[in-house]
């Protein structure tokens, strides 16, 4: 058995990538105006919406549901001239992950529309909430944002914060959880 598993290894592997490949293709095509590397994995594709030049960088996973444990729901919107960095993950399962104009996202970060129920953790119960993050925001690296958080526009999240409730416009927030640091100062009034 070990001798089959290592003969056919490398051919399933060639077909996963070729598989995740002609979705990228799909969605390159679909959207245009936006740049999106090969190595982006996206699950639901018809689920996500890319504005005009939003570039989604090496090594990202977008999970747009569609599947039976997410009620076969959710999606992913994307705004105009954002950038999403390496290795980020959006979780937008059961619910929808909306993000504005110009969000500047940094590596790591997760975004998760969707957890375990941990009251009712063996039933497999999830729940499922909205996240919305509003124009010109920036998410410093590694940073995980909870289910139903709303994050205002020109709002400025720190390295590794754990952001759990909603994020009012024009502050900078930081830490775990995340809390209000400052009043963000604004280049353009």
């Amino acid at each position: 058995m070990k001798k089959f598993l290592k003969s056919i290894g490398p051919l399933y592997l060639t077909v996963q990538i070729i598989k995740r490949y002609g979705v990228v293709l799909k969605v390159r095509k679909k959207f245009r105006g936006s740049r999106i590397d090969a190595s982006v994995k996206i699950l639901n594709a018809p689920a996500l919406i890319l504005g005009n030049n939003v570039e989604l960088q090496h090594n990202i996973t977008l999970h747009c549901g569609g599947r039976d444990w997410c009620n076969n729901t959710g999606s992913i919107s994307i705004g105009d001239d954002s950038v999403l960095s390496n290795d980020v993950v959006i979780w937008g399962c059961g619910a929808n992950v909306i993000i504005g104009k110009n969000f500047d996202c940094a590596p790591g970060v997760k975004i998760f529309a969707s957890r375990t129920d941990y009251n009712y953790i063996n039933e497999r119960k999830h729940i499922f909430k909205d996240v919305i993050i509003g124009d010109n925001v920036i998410c410093y690296a590694n940073v995980v944002i909870s289910p139903g958080v709303k994050i205002g526009n020109n709002a400025v999240i720190g390295a590794n914060s754990v952001v759990l409730k909603d994020v009012p416009p024009n502050v900078v927030v930081a830490g775990s959880p995340a809390k209000e640091v400052k009043k963000r100062i604004q280049d353009n009034p």
